[in-house]
């Protein structure tokens, strides 16, 4: 009995530790969350064989306190034809992470022995999640803040043409003209049908953001790459697209044999697995990206 004491005392002050740093790091409202399209940019490339998508999400430890149901679709078509698709793919944003900026990595495998002019679609969406509240009188009241933002990268590629220079992309020279996205958060709802953490204050807790009207601009230059994190996202982008690649095509020995194994810490990696969007395709090409 006596030993079960300081057990439970170490336990409570880990507890109160967890729970305090939680609070340290509660959001403050009204914030904001930026997404910016890192790469492609409109520029010319050699062709490569595993063709690095890139997007970072800026105050991305919001993720851990607001549920944002974040979709991140790309779709690459000919610029000359802008029905049919080379390839659709997604980036995956779950589990949260407290990275900051994080950068959310996907490649296509598609574009390793082509020249040639493309657009890149990108679509990114996000919901506070409160699709149904009932107010004090008991009518039930749709409340579904939908936020759709949807862009086109178009860029080239040559043979004759250096290859992706991802810290070229993101250089001080011409990191202001990366494209973003600025949400402006003006607080926050409880998650409806959750119930709450016992010990954590509603601030605390897993909540559904509330969106108001952007008056903040953004701040692409944030997320300059040096050459330790740009070889690390080269090595997931060459990941992704090995995941993808038949292994009887003849680039895959070339790309793929000598793969390595991890990313850095700090990058995260989307399969890109068409398969999954074959149902979805025709909708998410020909409503949202034309």
């Amino acid at each position: 009995m006596p030993d079960s004491i300081p057990r439970l005392s170490l336990l409570g002050v880990t507890l109160f530790s967890l729970l305090a740093a939680v609070a340290a790091n509660a959001p403050q409202y009204p914030t904001t969350l930026e997404v910016d399209i890192v790469f492609p940019r409109n520029d010319t490339y050699a062709p490569v064989e595993a063709f690095p998508l890139v997007i970072a999400i800026q105050n991305n430890s919001l993720s851990q306190f607001l549920k944002f149901d974040m979709t991140m679709l790309w779709a690459i078509f000919h610029a000359d034809n802008q029905t049919e698709w080379v390839e659709l793919g997604s980036f995956q944003a779950n589990p949260p992470t407290s990275d900051d900026p994080r950068y959310l990595v996907s490649a296509t495998a598609k574009l390793n022995n082509t020249e040639g002019r493309f657009r890149m679609n990108w679509r990114v969406g996000m919901s506070n999640c409160s699709i149904t509240n009932v107010n004090a009188s008991g009518t039930s009241t749709v409340d579904s803040h939908y936020i759709e933002y949807t862009t086109n990268t178009y860029f080239t590629l040559q043979n004759a043409a250096q290859p992706p220079d991802l810290v070229a992309a993101t250089s001080s020279d011409t990191c202001a003209s990366i494209e973003a996205l600025v949400l402006n958060i003006t607080g926050a709802t409880p998650l409806p049908g959750v119930p709450p953490i016992p010990g954590l204050s509603p601030m605390e807790q897993l909540q559904c953001p509330v969106f108001g009207n952007a008056t903040t601009s953004p701040t692409p230059c944030s997320v300059q790459l040096n050459q330790s994190q740009a070889a690390s996202i080269s090595a997931s982008a060459t990941a992704v697209a090995c995941d993808e690649w038949p292994t009887d095509d003849p680039g895959y020995k070339a790309a793929c044999e000598g793969e390595p194994e991890s990313a850095a810490p700090g990058l995260n990696t989307a399969m890109v697995q068409v398969s999954a969007w074959v149902a979805f395709s025709v909708s998410f090409a020909l409503t949202h990206m034309l």
